[in-house]
């Protein structure tokens, strides 16, 4: 048995209760925004643009563009804690260097690391590409066939049962989500047809269920579900429609999630207040659970888990070995990215499910970390049974003191209840059902045995996650343990064996500490769940005319179905990116709104707007219309006002000398008086420079135009009247002339 070395006493007694942070910090060269544990046991890890900016960026003031189309790719010695740089190069098919910031990523059954996606030169725009590193051979390798298929920046990877990977999500090259998902066979490439109705988040939190379905769990807040029962499409699956998938209260961005045991899934914090603005929410509390193992429920629904201590944002997710969660890094109060003491979430915290994963289970207040870790933070689980806590920052050129090039490894409480067993005759692969025999030593009294798989992870997701318990009873120094029968609990790979002590005092036994080093083990391929037959994936073209798989067709097509105009929603997200990027969050929570009927699919990134069409012909009440859209979004976007355009008879009269208009209700709408356009109705928005654009002269003239219009026509005038809506104290409306259109009348 092997003993970690710890004071005795009081500092014993903290480690034990709180855990214990490694004294020191240490140099990664670059920052760890994506991770990736190899079958050895290494990390590669990347980051956002080359380390020479971050070490020296007076020196090297050309690297200060966020854009750079390079990757630097780094392995970290996990027993060492030194870092080298891989020498080859991800590159595409032409043989261009690329950038792998905000792709996704999973291992394939085989080992090799397959990474979908990335930076195409500015954010929100994605690469239109594949590649996969093999770390035998420490070498990257692009893969063909992706052509036509529509980049991806932000996409979500995930293991399926048969060994094939499924993409989905990501923003192409015009900020249009890419809502068609692929699937790779390990050299070939399928198209999965799109869901009948609705947009993908960016960065969708997506787990493999015991049910052998992908379940969606946020950050939306409708959860989508890919069937993979149906006999369709060659096998590839089925999307469930937006009706009978469960929904969380509310939908919190930036938000952590686990799969803590097979099936079960806690969705932890996010969401988070508009930036200087005291009347926004910081990030909530709030913790969900929702068991996905009996699919007799119908509805399936999300049920609340005791609040986390500590709101945050941009915060990591690990589950431990023996089935708790570490939550870590994040920023905690309100903005997109609170960096600097005190905003930043220091203090890490444990949840430990309720007695047999049954309630809410409990929350504990870790040790505080060297210093807070915000946007783009990542955590991953080592093979001694420690997390790594890196990354935080590069998100703004400006703020490199920010860009934590350093990592900091966390020892929870469990590292110091007792001796580490000692592990020998351990298989390095194994097949679905197999019982393994292996040895622990002669003192060691064994307790809970779990296996997970190798993480991968970035932006609050460990795309490669699974996690179970394994039967294992204990005879002697014999350890026979029983590897899973079927491939939706643990798709095949590579995973880390944990094999923790059990320890026993005057109040009774309680977990111990995991073996000094997670033995890794292959788990093949599955005979009897069929390889995904591989198939040509259709060009976006093709599909698109097809199935109508672009943001534009669909919009295009809500747009020709709807008889009146669009009411003009000025939206700013929370993130930097604009509404494009962001829109997932924003089209669901509008869609929540009691008076829209329908939502365009699309919205417009470069003023900031959304479309949507009213049930009936209304004036809509922005009050109401905020309120339930926070219901919804947890904060992640103000809604800036409303434009309309609006039919009806205008009539003028002098009030003090000017001529006052007014443009008649009717049975459903009240009369609202016209007011000249101002600055303050501009909806329009720069994201730049986080203010609306300038009124143009024509906006601007608008009304002086119209007041002469309707002086000629004592009668009044029928128009069509499009201006901003404004809301006044008294419950009255008036509305901001932007311009009109009558058949003999030009505005």
């Amino acid at each position: 048995m092997q003993k970690l070395s710890i004071a005795q006493g009081p500092a014993q007694d903290t480690a034990l209760a709180k855990g214990q942070w490694a004294p020191n910090t240490f140099d990664l060269k670059n920052v760890g925004v994506h991770l990736s544990m190899l079958p050895d046991g290494n990390i590669l890890y990347w980051g956002r643009r080359p380390a020479a900016i971050l070490k020296d960026p007076v020196k090297n003031k050309d690297l200060q563009t966020m854009n750079l189309r390079v990757t630097e790719t780094y392995i970290l010695n996990t027993k060492t804690l030194e870092s080298k740089l891989v020498e080859s190069k991800p590159k595409d098919t032409s043989n261009n260097e690329i950038n792998l910031f905000c792709s996704g990523h999973c291992f394939q059954p085989d080992g090799t690391l397959l990474v979908v996606g990335g930076h195409n030169g500015a954010d929100g725009s994605g690469l239109e590409q594949a590649c996969t590193y093999d770390w035998n051979t420490e070498t990257w390798t692009p893969m063909q066939g992706l052509k036509g298929t529509g980049g991806r920046w932000y996409p979500s990877l995930i293991p399926r049962p048969d060994g094939s990977v499924l993409v989905v999500s990501g923003a192409t090259n015009n900020y249009d989500n890419n809502l068609a998902a692929l699937i790779c066979n390990g050299k070939e490439w399928s198209t999965l047809p799109p869901p009948e109705a609705g947009v993908f988040t960016l960065y969708p939190r997506l787990y493999l269920a015991p049910n052998n379905q992908v379940f969606s769990a946020g950050t939306l807040r409708i959860s989508r579900t890919l069937d993979l029962n149906h006999a369709v499409n060659n096998g590839l699956g089925q999307w469930s429609g937006r009706t009978k998938s469960p929904a969380r209260e509310a939908q919190f961005d930036y938000a952590a999630s686990a799969m803590y045991r097979p099936g079960k899934v806690i969705y932890v914090s996010g969401g988070g207040g508009f930036e200087s603005q005291d009347d926004k929410p910081p990030p909530t509390q709030t913790t969900q659970l929702i068991d996905l193992n009996d699919i007799t429920k119908d509805p399936l629904k999300w049920d609340w888990a005791r609040e986390i201590i500590t709101p945050r944002r941009h915060h990591f997710a690990t589950v431990l070995p023996n089935g708790t969660v570490l939550v870590t890094g994040g920023s905690k109060v309100a903005g997109f990215n609170t960096i600097g003491y005190p905003n930043e979430a220091l203090e890490p915290e444990l949840w430990t499910p309720g007695r047999d994963d049954k309630g809410p289970g409990t929350w504990t207040t870790m040790a505080p970390e060297a210093f807070g870790r915000g946007y783009h933070h990542s955590a991953l689980l080592l093979r001694d049974g420690t997390v790594l806590s890196t990354g935080g920052g590069e998100w703004d050129p400006n703020m490199s003191d920010y860009s934590h090039v350093s990592a900091q490894i966390f020892r929870p409480p469990y590292m110091f209840r007792g001796s580490r067993p000692t592990l020998a005759n351990v298989p390095k692969e194994v097949n679905y059902g197999d019982k393994i025999m292996i040895t622990v030593g002669a003192t060691d009294k064994i307790g809970k045995v779990s296996w997970i798989r190798l993480p991968s992870v970035t932006h609050c997701i460990n795309f490669n996650q699974s996690f179970s318990f394994l039967t294992a009873p204990q005879t002697g120094t014999k350890l026979e343990i029983t590897i899973p029968t079927n491939s939706t609990y643990a798709p095949p790979g590579h995973y880390m064996l944990f094999v923790m002590s059990k320890e026993t005092t005057k109040d009774g036994d309680f977990d111990g500490i995991p073996a000094a080093e997670a033995p890794i083990i292959r788990l093949n391929l599955d005979p009897k769940t069929p390889f995904v037959k591989p198939g040509t994936p259709e060009k976006s073209s093709k599909l698109a005319m097809r199935m109508g798989v672009t943001l534009n067709m669909r919009h295009e097509q809500v747009v020709n179905e709807q008889d009146r105009p669009p009411v003009i929603v000025g939206l700013t997200p929370l993130c930097p990116y604009g509404l494009g990027p962001c829109w997932g969050g924003a089209y669901e929570a509008l869609r929540s709104i009691k008076d829209i009927a329908v939502v365009g699919p699309k919205p417009s990134q470069e003023d900031s707007i959304a479309f949507v069409y009213l049930k009936d012909d209304i004036l809509p009440d922005i009050d109401a219309w905020r309120n339930q859209l926070r219901e919804v979004d947890g904060g992640t976007y103000e809604m800036r006002g409303l434009g309309l355009t609006l039919s009806g008879v205008v009539t003028g009269k002098k009030d003090g000398g000017a001529e006052q208009l007014t443009l008649a209700g009717t049975s459903t709408r009240l009369a609202v008086v016209l007011a000249k356009f101002r600055a303050e109705s501009k909806l329009e928005w720069d994201k730049d420079a986080r203010k609306a654009k300038s009124v143009t002269d024509d906006e601007a003239g608008a009304y002086e135009r119209l007041a002469k219009a309707v002086a000629e026509h004592p009668g009044g005038l029928t128009l069509d009247v499009t201006g901003t809506l404004q809301k006044h104290a008294d419950g009255k409306y008036s509305l901001d002339v932007k311009s009109f259109v009558a058949p003999s009348v030009s505005a």
